[in-house]
């Protein structure tokens, strides 16, 4: 087993993981892998119609994911707004998160409003 396909096996280890912990995305991660393999690889080994499945797949997965938790929610009585918060905090999760500033370190916005200014 050579070290590319060694590493795909271990990050779709890591998505199977994910399908079971929460906060890691299992599917998209499973789904990644196998189309960075397939790139890496010139489609040599997955083809595009496997790509184009296993997109299917993983799409049908994640919407499924969402409507169950949806109904999970409403099944156990939560209302439109925790529905709605719900939904939108998973979008806000999925951004990119800006690193802090280094200790010490104070912009503009950071600093208090006083007469001098």
């Amino acid at each position: 087993m050579g070290p590319l396909l060694a590493l795909t096996f271990a990050l779709m280890v890591v998505g199977l993981l994910g399908s079971v912990l929460p906060g890691l995305p299992g599917v998209t991660l499973i789904f990644l892998s196998a189309l960075l393999y397939a790139i890496l690889t010139d489609f040599r080994t997955i083809g595009v119609v496997i790509l184009v499945v296993l997109f299917v797949f993983a799409a049908i997965a994640l919407v499924a994911d969402f409507v169950a938790t949806s109904y999970g929610a409403r099944r156990f009585e939560a209302g439109n707004w925790a529905t709605g918060i719900r939904f939108k905090g998973g979008l806000v999760a999925w951004r990119p998160r800006r690193q802090s500033a280094p200790c010490g370190w104070r912009g503009p916005a950071d600093r208090p409003l006083t007469a001098e200014t």
